[in-house]
């Protein structure tokens, strides 16, 4: 997948998105994460698609606890970004 598709995909959907750089940054890591085939860390990263408003919002509050603050719709672009890097490993070879 290319960073302007990315880019493309994030900017059709919110006034606004990730900055380019950014948003590759977080897709490739989740790329990685995937190819390292730790299926603790895929069930997690899947269980994360899934989560309701209030899991969302559990969630952010422990990223912010960690120092990595969001607001919902960040967490929602990157929760985008998982999805993709899931699409994109899914597609790769031997996956």
């Amino acid at each position: 997948m290319e960073k302007k598709y990315i880019t493309s995909v994030l900017s059709s959907i919110y006034d606004e998105p990730l900055d380019e750089d950014s948003a590759w940054r977080s897709y490739s890591n989740f790329v990685e994460l995937f190819m390292q085939e730790c299926e603790e860390t895929t069930d997690y990263l899947c269980s994360v698609l899934q989560f309701n408003k209030r899991e969302r919002l559990k969630f952010r509050t422990k990223l912010a606890e960690k120092g990595y603050e969001l607001t919902p719709v960040q967490l929602n672009q990157h929760i985008i970004l998982i999805m993709l890097a899931l699409s994109t490993y899914c597609s790769l070879p031997n996956s």
